[in-house]
């Protein structure tokens, strides 16, 4: 009984909890400061999106910095499961978007109502469909292969001659899931911007 409730803790480490907690306090931090952030025009103020909306964007400069930075967290990702940090690093990510997005989307309804909603799917549309997916399927495979050697995830056993395996199932998953990073990358860098300047239009 005893190792099917740890076998149970770790498969379920808490992310969402913590995702949501991290929600909660960002919305709760802009609105206990929402004077602070109402005056302040350049953190997603009106003027910085009618600016977006009759701004050039250099496309390639802009998919060239999104590549950098999107395969920067992700190789950090990747790095962070050989080291005993692992999941303390996965938990401070999970937090970390979760105040992100609760401030983001608080700010947006404080300043913009409605409108707020509609800005927020247009900052986060189509992009987030892929990004999502693949950075919780990469960090579940490498929770999953750091907590093989106790035996939780039999299927990732790298003793023996299984070590062969896991090595080819590690670089394929890897592949698979930087593959869909570019894609993620590519929607973020060309199809977003236009989605964006749509919805600005419309609003101003």
């Amino acid at each position: 009984m005893k190792i099917h409730k740890y076998k149970q803790k770790h498969q379920s480490p808490g992310w969402s909890l913590t995702f949501l907690s991290g929600i909660i306090l960002g919305g709760f931090v802009v609105w206990w400061n929402k004077d602070v952030f109402l005056m302040d025009s350049y953190f997603l103020g009106e003027e910085v999106f009618k600016r977006f909306g009759y701004t050039s964007i250099y496309k390639e400069g802009f998919f060239y910095y999104i590549l950098k930075n999107r395969i920067e967290f992700f190789v950090l990702l990747i790095l962070s499961s050989f080291t005993s940090l692992m999941n303390l690093f996965f938990y401070i990510i999970f937090l970390w978007c979760g105040v992100s997005i609760g401030v983001i989307t608080v700010t947006l309804i404080i300043k913009f109502g409605i409108k707020g909603i509609v800005l927020l799917f247009g900052l986060l549309f189509p992009h987030m469909f892929i990004y999502v997916p693949c950075f919780l399927g990469l960090i579940g495979f490498l929770h999953k292969l750091k907590n093989a050697e106790k035996n939780l995830y039999p299927e990732f056993n790298v003793s023996g001659n299984a070590g062969n395996k896991v090595v080819s199932v590690f670089l394929l998953m890897i592949l698979g899931f930087g593959l869909l990073l570019f894609l993620g990358v590519l929607l973020e860098s060309y199809v977003n911007p236009l989605i964006l300047k749509k919805i600005t239009n419309l609003f101003w």
